[in-house]
Protein backbone atom coordinates (compact mmCIF):
# COMPACT_ATOMS: atom_id res chain seq x y z
CA UNK A 1 0.00 0.00 0.00
CA UNK A 2 1.35 3.47 -1.11
CA UNK A 3 -0.40 6.56 0.46
CA UNK A 4 0.73 10.31 -0.32
CA UNK A 5 -0.37 13.86 0.57
CA UNK A 6 -1.50 16.49 -1.75
CA UNK A 7 -3.18 19.51 -1.53
CA UNK A 8 -7.16 20.27 -2.82
CA UNK A 9 -5.81 21.56 -6.26
CA UNK A 10 -3.03 19.08 -6.41
CA UNK A 11 -6.44 16.00 -5.85
CA UNK A 12 -8.51 17.70 -8.42
CA UNK A 13 -5.90 18.00 -11.24
CA UNK A 14 -5.35 14.49 -9.94
CA UNK A 15 -8.82 13.44 -10.36
CA UNK A 16 -9.47 15.25 -13.63
CA UNK A 17 -6.69 13.24 -15.22
CA UNK A 18 -8.11 10.06 -13.78
CA UNK A 19 -11.68 11.42 -15.44
CA UNK A 20 -9.85 11.41 -19.11
CA UNK A 21 -8.67 8.40 -19.03
CA UNK A 22 -10.03 4.09 -19.27
CA UNK A 23 -9.17 3.71 -15.77
CA UNK A 24 -11.42 2.91 -13.35
CA UNK A 25 -10.28 4.04 -10.15
CA UNK A 26 -7.29 6.40 -9.06
CA UNK A 27 -5.73 3.35 -7.67
CA UNK A 28 -5.41 1.84 -11.38
CA UNK A 29 -4.51 5.08 -12.70
CA UNK A 30 -1.62 5.33 -10.16
CA UNK A 31 -0.58 2.02 -10.33
CA UNK A 32 -0.09 1.89 -14.23
CA UNK A 33 1.39 5.41 -13.76
CA UNK A 34 3.84 3.94 -11.18
CA UNK A 35 4.80 1.23 -13.08
CA UNK A 36 5.54 2.42 -16.13
CA UNK A 37 2.60 1.18 -18.31
CA UNK A 38 0.44 2.85 -20.39
CA UNK A 39 -2.57 4.97 -19.94
CA UNK A 40 -4.99 4.98 -22.52
CA UNK A 41 -6.85 8.52 -22.51
CA UNK A 42 -10.44 8.98 -23.73
CA UNK A 43 -11.43 11.95 -25.96
CA UNK A 44 -14.56 13.66 -27.00
CA UNK A 45 -15.45 15.93 -29.52
CA UNK A 46 -18.15 17.90 -28.58
CA UNK A 47 -18.68 19.19 -32.10
CA UNK A 48 -19.21 15.62 -33.09
CA UNK A 49 -21.68 14.74 -30.34
CA UNK A 50 -23.79 17.97 -30.55
CA UNK A 51 -24.10 17.05 -34.67
CA UNK A 52 -24.81 13.61 -33.78
CA UNK A 53 -27.91 14.76 -31.14
CA UNK A 54 -29.10 16.95 -34.02
CA UNK A 55 -29.12 14.02 -36.43
CA UNK A 56 -30.94 12.10 -34.27
CA UNK A 57 -33.59 14.78 -33.36
CA UNK A 58 -34.02 14.77 -36.96
CA UNK A 59 -34.10 10.65 -37.81
CA UNK A 60 -37.16 10.62 -34.48
CA UNK A 61 -39.16 13.42 -36.26
CA UNK A 62 -38.83 11.74 -39.87
CA UNK A 63 -40.23 8.99 -38.66
CA UNK A 64 -43.07 10.13 -37.19
CA UNK A 65 -43.65 12.10 -40.27
CA UNK A 66 -43.35 9.43 -42.48
CA UNK A 67 -45.35 7.03 -41.91
CA UNK A 68 -49.44 7.92 -42.50
CA UNK A 69 -51.97 6.36 -41.00
CA UNK A 70 -52.41 4.13 -43.95
CA UNK A 71 -48.67 3.16 -43.40
CA UNK A 72 -47.76 5.26 -46.75
CA UNK A 73 -45.22 7.17 -46.68
CA UNK A 74 -45.50 10.72 -46.57
CA UNK A 75 -44.05 13.49 -49.59
CA UNK A 76 -44.72 16.99 -46.98
CA UNK A 77 -42.70 19.75 -47.75
CA UNK A 78 -42.15 19.10 -43.45
CA UNK A 79 -40.65 15.92 -44.74
CA UNK A 80 -38.46 16.96 -47.93
CA UNK A 81 -37.30 19.99 -45.79
CA UNK A 82 -35.95 17.72 -42.76
CA UNK A 83 -34.31 15.33 -45.16
CA UNK A 84 -32.43 18.52 -46.61
CA UNK A 85 -31.31 19.20 -43.51
CA UNK A 86 -30.84 15.68 -42.37
CA UNK A 87 -28.23 15.09 -45.62
CA UNK A 88 -26.14 18.45 -45.17
CA UNK A 89 -25.67 17.47 -41.22
CA UNK A 90 -24.54 14.30 -42.81
CA UNK A 91 -21.88 15.86 -44.76
CA UNK A 92 -20.97 17.75 -41.51
CA UNK A 93 -20.33 15.07 -39.70
CA UNK A 94 -18.30 13.50 -42.51
CA UNK A 95 -16.07 16.64 -42.68
CA UNK A 96 -15.48 16.78 -38.93
CA UNK A 97 -14.98 13.26 -38.65
CA UNK A 98 -12.26 13.90 -41.54
CA UNK A 99 -10.52 16.59 -40.22
CA UNK A 100 -10.60 14.99 -36.99
CA UNK A 101 -8.52 12.29 -38.69
CA UNK A 102 -11.72 9.61 -37.65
Amino acid sequence: MVTFCCNQEEFDAIKASVGRTTCRSMSEYARKLLLGKPVAITHRNLSLDHLIDAVNRIRNELERLALLPDGKVSESPELIALMGELRSLFHQITDVCIQNGM
